[in-house]
C-alpha cells in the first residue's frame, strides 16, 4: 500500500536533519518535532509491502527537499511567504501539496489534525482519513479571538464539513469527532511512541523528577516547581524545546531565583528520544500537570520505560494512566496533590517499581509503533474499501 501522510513539519528521531540537511535553516532551528507522526510512519514502513511518504510544508528550507530515513520517504515542501500564505488562506500551498499527491498517486492520504494538513487530505482526490489530536474547543482556548483565531476556526469548520473518516487519539477526542461523523466512521487509535522507548534500560530510582514538554501557562510547570520546592531533597529536570526568551520561561527562571532553589531545577534543553529515555530511566517519576492534553506523550513514554507517572485528570491523560496501578492523577493546578504523590513515591520505592513494571508490560501492546501501525493499517483498508 502506498501511504501519504500530510503533517506539520515532522522530524525523525535523533539529529537526522543536522546530518542530512546541514546547509538548510531547518538544521539550526528549534522546532516542534511532531514525533507521533514520524513514529507512525516508521511503524507503517516496517509492515510488508508498504511505501510510506510524509509530506510537510515548511518555510525552513531554501528549496523542496526529499530524503529517505528508516524506509520512510520525507518530502519537505517550501511554503509560500508567511503574509501571502495568510492572505490566500494557504491556497497556493495546498495546490503544491495536491500536485505532489497527484504525482505520488497514493492508495490513501492521512491528514494530521483539523487545520491545513487535514484540509489538504480531505480535499484530495484519493481515499482519505484525518487524525484529530484534540477537541476544537480546547485547541482554541489558548488563542485570542483575533485574525489567527478566525483562520483556525475556518480551517476546522472546512475539515469538519468534508471529512468522511477520522481517528481520535483519546476517548474525548473521538467523542468530539462524533459530533460531525457517524460513530462507525470514527476510530480510537493511540499515538505511537518512538522505538527507543522500548529498548532495555538499567532503571535507577534517584530523587529526581522529570518534566518533558513545552513551557507554557497551559502546562502548569510553575505549580510543579512549587511542589518540588516543598521537598528539600528532591530535584526537577526539565527537557523542553521552548526557547529561553519565552515569557513563561522567564517567569519560571525568576521564580526559581527568588525562592532560592536554582540548584535543584535543571534545564536540559531539547533532547532526542534516546536522551529523553535515558533521563526517564534514572528518574523517580515523570509529571505532566497540564490544564489540558489531548494525549500526553510523556505519560506514555515514561510507562514504556518502566516508570510511574503523575498527570492531571484532564483530556486524554486519564486514558493513559491507571490510577494507583501505573501512576496517579491529580487536579490541574493542585500543588498540594502533586507534593503528596511525589512524597508517596519517595517513601514507597518498591511500590513505585511495581507500578513501573506493570506500566511497561501494558505499553508494549498499546504504544509500540508497529502495534499502532497494524491497527492504523486495518483502518486504512476499511477506508479504501468504503471510499
Amino acid at each position: 500500500m502506498k501511504i501519504a501522510i500530510l503533517s506539520a513539519l515532522t522530524i525523525p528521531s535523533g539529529t537526522t536533519f543536522k546530518m542530512l540537511l546541514p546547509y538548510e535553516p531547518l538544521a539550526h532551528k528549534q522546532v516542534h518535532p511532531h514525533p507521533w507522526v514520524a513514529n507512525l510512519a516508521f511503524g507503517l514502513a516496517q509492515l510488508e509491502n508498504n511505501e510510506v511518504h510524509v509530506i510537510s510544508l515548511t518555510s525552513n528550507v531554501r528549496n523542496d527537499v526529499e530524503f529517505t530515513y528508516q524506509n520512510v520517504h520525507y518530502h519537505l515542501l517550501k511554503s509560500t511567504e508567511k503574509t501571502f500564505r495568510k492572505l490566500t488562506l494557504n491556497y497556493f500551498d495546498n495546490l503544491k501539496v495536491q500536485k505532489k499527491l497527484n504525482r505520488l498517486k497514493p492508495d490513501i492520504v492521512h491528514g494530521q489534525g483539523r487545520q491545513t494538513d487535514g484540509l489538504s487530505a480531505v480535499k484530495s482526490r484519493f481515499p482519505n482519513i484525518i487524525t484529530s489530536h484534540g477537541e476544537i474547543v480546547n485547541e482554541l482556548k489558548s488563542y485570542k479571538k483575533n485574525y489567527k483565531y478566525i483562520v483556525k476556526r475556518y480551517f476546522e469548520e472546512k475539515v469538519n464539513k468534508n471529512m468522511k473518516f477520522a481517528i481520535g487519539v483519546s476517548p474525548t477526542t473521538v467523542a468530539d469527532l462524533q459530533r460531525f461523523l457517524k460513530k462507525e466512521n470514527t476510530f480510537l487509535i493511540d499515538n505511537a511512541l518512538a522505538p527507543e522507548f522500548f529498548d532495555s534500560y538499567q532503571l535507577k530510582w534517584e530523587s529526581k523528577v522529570l518534566y518533558v514538554g513545552a513551557l507554557s501557562a497551559r502546562k502548569r510547570v510553575l505549580e510543579l516547581i512549587q511542589a518540588i520546592e516543598k521537598i528539600d531533597h528532591l530535584s526537577l529536570s526539565i527537557a523542553t524545546q521552548t526557547p529561553e526568551n519565552n515569557l513563561y520561561f522567564k517567569e519560571i527562571r525568576a521564580y526559581i531565583e527568588n525562592v532560592g532553589i536554582k540548584n535543584r531545577i535543571h534545564f536540559l534543553g531539547q533532547l532526542a528520544p534516546k536522551e529523553v529515555a535515558n533521563e526517564m530511566a534514572k528518574s523517580l517519576c515523570v509529571v505532566l500537570p497540564s490544564n489540558f492534553e489531548s494525549f500526553g506523550m510523556p505519560m506514555a513514554e515514561a510507562q514504556a520505560i518502566g516508570k510511574p507517572v503523575i498527570g492531571s485528570m484532564v483530556g486524554g491523560i486519564p486514558y493513559l494512566v491507571e490510577e494507583g496501578k501505573t501512576g496517579f492523577l491529580i487536579e490541574p493546578g493542585n500543588t498540594q496533590q502533586i507534593t503528596e504523590k511525589l512524597m508517596y513515591f519517595l517513601n514507597h520505592i518498591d511500590e513505585a517499581k511495581k507500578m513501573g513494571t506493570f506500566a511497561a508490560e501494558k505499553a508494549q501492546k498499546r504504544w509500540h509503533p508497529i502495534s499502532v501501525a497494524k491497527t492504523t493499517f486495518e483502518v486504512y483498508q476499511m477506508v479504501i474499501k468504503n471510499s
